[in-house]
């Protein structure tokens, strides 16, 4: 995950982030559990309610959020919303309604190291969270690539079209 990313969990009931030593001195969250829902549910619930496509081992809904399903022998574990902070405040919007399309296959909740667990009750909750948890690499990112407002994925494709824009006579 770089500067122009952010990511949400979306975890099941039943599954726990746990912290595990990963060598010296470091730690990561790693997760226990599964539910009893299939993972191929989840991917054709997200397929059916949202427009999206595959890209390797992951879903992109509308082109703008990367969705990561892990499973133990398909049974869902969890889900990985990766968006890019150029298209910050819509992609929250769609991680919400990603969220709200699998809590109907399975109740689950947002899990983020820093912000902990956070409901699906209520949108603003969850936005306003994640928004919390981000300001402060939002505000970085800002400051390194200036406001941009573009609906791109983080990674490849966020540098891609930022070198685009970054050529002499060209403007965001």
């Amino acid at each position: 995950m770089g500067l122009e990313s952010y990511f949400i969990h979306l975890l099941p009931k039943g599954v726990i982030p746990i912290r595990v030593d990963i060598g010296d001195g470091f730690t990561a969250t790693d997760f226990r559990g599964k539910s009893a829902v299939k993972a191929s549910s989840i991917v054709e619930a997200i397929q059916m309610a949202l427009p999206c496509r595959f890209n390797q081992d992951k879903l992109v809904v509308d082109e703008s959020i990367e969705v990561w399903i892990s499973g133990e022998k398909d049974l869902f574990q969890k889900a990985t919303l990766v968006g890019c902070l150029a298209w910050y405040d819509e992609g929250l919007k769609l991680c919400y309604q990603i969220s709200c399309v699998i809590n109907q296959c399975v109740q689950v909740q947002a899990y983020q190291q820093v912000m902990g667990f956070v409901s699906l009750d209520s949108e603003e909750i969850f936005y306003q969270s994640i928004r919390d948890t981000y300001q402060k690499q939002y505000q970085a990112f800002i400051g390194t690539f200036g406001d941009i407002k573009a609906q791109v994925l983080p990674g490849r494709d966020f540098h891609d079209f930022y070198r685009g824009i970054r050529k002499p006579g060209r403007k965001a």
